[in-house]
């Protein structure tokens, strides 16, 4: 055999090996490029799927509203969070805006849901945010839930928006996703009530972290 035929079959086989390494790798990289693709369209659904509410035992019915009676002031508004929710710093700027706005007088109760055999750190966290954002709110902890059960809060960030007879105007969420300002319902309505105004909505969809569910340790955090 001839060494030019020689020399010839070592760089086909060399270009073939050189050929499959190639091919490997781009294989690889689309398969890592699946994958960063499937975790960022699960973390777009995540991001945007809304918590679950309650039924909230209401001392007066909502569709009074409906009637033509006008709310009546002072108006009360509650947000219930949980102690370690990232989600709800959004609603807290939210909210922060949305008092500075305001015209009507209004009351606010910021509602921490204590998770069960949990200590007292929870004051240093979110709920110190929330006595800076608004010092002229009221900082309650709810260690048992109880207050969050009533008003049918199952999901941190539930707000709850009542006028002085006990009616609601509005519950609901004030951020379009979790963790994430910007315009929304939620914010529109509350703007229209504590402005004078009355909303062309009453209720919002939560994002936000579950106060209990199965599959979370007991502080809330998934396991």
């Amino acid at each position: 055999m001839r060494t030019s035929h020689i020399l010839d079959r070592v760089r086909n086989g060399s270009l073939s090996r050189q050929a499959t390494g190639a091919t490997r790798i781009a294989l690889l990289f689309s398969a890592w490029a699946g994958v960063l693709l499937i975790g960022f369209g699960a973390l777009e659904i995540y991001k945007v799927s809304p918590g679950a509410q309650g039924a909230p035992f209401l001392s007066r019915p909502d569709s009074e509203l409906k009637n033509g009676k006008e709310p009546v002031g002072p108006l009360k508004l509650q947000l219930f969070m949980h102690a370690y929710c990232p989600c709800t710093r959004a609603t807290l700027a939210e909210l922060g805006r949305i008092a500075k706005a305001a015209t009507v007088p209004m009351t606010i109760e910021i509602v921490v849901v204590q998770p069960p055999q949990d200590d007292a750190n929870w004051r240093s966290g979110l709920a110190a945010e929330a006595a800076s954002l608004l010092p002229d709110a009221a900082i309650l902890l709810d260690a048992q839930g109880r207050i969050a059960a009533q008003a049918g809060a199952l999901t941190s960030g539930y707000v709850v928006l009542s006028d002085a007879a006990g009616r609601v105007l509005f519950r609901g969420g004030i951020t379009p996703a979790r963790g994430h300002e910007g315009e929304n319902e939620g914010r529109k309505a509350l703007l229209a009530w504590t402005q004078g105004r009355a909303a062309r909505i009453s209720r919002t969809p939560v994002f936000g972290c579950a106060f209990t569910a199965p599959g979370r340790d007991e502080r809330g955090v998934s396991q």
